[in-house]
Formats: structure tokens, sequence, C-alpha cells
């Protein structure tokens, strides 16, 4: 089945709804398919009222109809979601083939709804580099403790396991002067666990290649791209640029990362 990308349009204002889909008529083509979930009232009366067609060619209104529509390889599918848009569109992503997650508006009111339905109900946020070395910062939230950065390199090297993850690498963690933490202790827990684990200095992170690392910083890379890593799905938010989100999450398709 060919790959999708699923946008979910979370913007209410007529301005944005009309850019989005504009935005999304145009990237649409033969390396391109996308599932866009919407309130299709909504989104009729916006184009009515502006003397717009609805641009999809297909409109579906359950994962059933939608799954039928995926497998004819329609271009730009609509499915309807009335109000209830995230949920539908992590519905989409919890039971049909597309892995990668675009939404379209703010998402600081649903970053909390998709920690709770990701599973394992984790989100970790992933920075690919402009190289696409992939870093885990750890979290500027939670305490850092022995049993926390454990359970942060388990979680990660679990991700890692996956085909486009090289399973020759180490992983490797950056330390930090005064976190208190063994590194040496670390290294054996880690082994324990069936992966190999480096420790290495945030200045010399780049010397050689990695299999995933943790690092307590962003090691300079705050205007990365920075995707949002919830199992099963990825959540990719471009918040100023909302066609070069859609770009990045097919180049991830292509590259088969969020498989």
């Amino acid at each position: 089945m060919v790959n999708y990308t699923v946008v979910a349009i979370l913007q209410k204002d007529e301005k944005a709804v009309l850019s989005a889909i504009d935005g999304l008529f145009c990237k649409v083509g033969k390396s391109t398919r996308l599932v866009v979930v919407a309130d299709l009232d909504h989104v009729r009366s916006i184009c009515l009222s502006s003397s717009r067609s609805l641009p999809f060619s297909a409109l579906s209104y359950d994962n059933a109809s939608l799954l039928s529509e995926m497998r004819k390889g329609e271009q730009l599918i609509m499915l309807d979601a009335g109000e209830k848009v995230m949920e539908k569109a992590v519905s989409v992503m919890d039971n049909l083939p597309p892995r990668v997650l675009y939404t379209f508006g703010d998402d600081t009111g649903y970053r909390d709804y998709l920690v709770s339905v990701a599973k394992p109900n984790i989100l970790n946020r992933l920075i690919f580099t402009p190289d696409w070395v992939k870093i885990f910062p750890y979290p500027k939230k939670l305490e850092v403790t022995r049993e926390n950065v454990i359970d942060l390199m388990i979680t990660i090297s679990s991700i890692a396991q996956s085909e486009n993850f090289d399973q020759s690498l180490p992983f490797a963690l950056v330390v930090e002067e005064g976190r208190g933490i063994r590194g040496d202790e670390l290294v054996r827990i880690a082994r324990h666990l069936g992966f190999e684990l480096e420790l290495v200095d945030r200045s010399r992170v780049f010397d050689k290649p990695y299999k995933a690392i943790l690092s307590f910083d962003d090691l300079g890379f705050a205007d990365a791209m920075s995707i949002y890593y919830g199992l099963p799905f990825t959540c990719i938010n471009e918040r100023n640029n909302f066609l070069k989100g859609l770009k990045v999450a097919g180049y991830l398709l292509s590259h088969s990362v969020s498989s």
C-alpha cells in the first residue's frame, strides 16, 4: 500500500483553513498522498463562502471507508471528524498503515492528549540534526537521577532497535560534570540490558557515529528539526512552516524512519 501522511487541521479561522487547503493541494503529487482529518461541515462552509470547490479526490467518514480509499491510491482524502479532529487523527494512526501525523494549527492544547494516547504512554522529543544524527534531549522537567537516566536509556534503546538505526553502532550518553551519576555503573547496566553504551564528552560527541544519543541539552541544535515521537506514531510540527513540515514527513516516510 502507498504511504500516506495524516494531516489534522485544528485551526477554525477561515483564512488559516483556506491556507492549509491551498498548501495541501499544492503538495499532492505522484510521491505525496495525504489523509486530511478535519470537520467536513466547517471546511465545506468556508469553501462555499469563498466560492471554492472542495479539492479532495475522495471523502470518507470512518476508518473502514478511509482504508478502502487508501487501497485505491487516492491522492488527497478527506476524513470527516466533526469536532473531534485530534481524536480521529490519532485513531487513524493507531489502526491504519500511516505512521506520520502532522498537525496544522497551534498544538499546545493537544500535547497532553498526545501523551495520554501514545503507546506505550511516553512522548520523547527527538531531534534530527542537519546530518540526520538522532539526538534525544533529556527532558528538562525530569529530575536527573540514576533511575530516570536508566529508564530513558531503556526506552530510547527499544526505539532504536528499528532497522533504521545502525545496530553495529553503540548508544551514546553525553556526560556532564556535577550530575552525580556514576558513568561506569551506567555502562555496566546498559551492557546487562543488551546494548552498548559509551560516555561521551559534549565537545566530542560528533567525532564518531552513534546509533542514538541521549544528551542533557540540545548540543547547539536548538533550531534543528524537532520531531515528537509518540509511539506508535510520529507527530511532526514545523510551527512556522507548514509546507516544510509536510516535506519532512515525506522524507521520513521515503527513508522508512517512522515505520
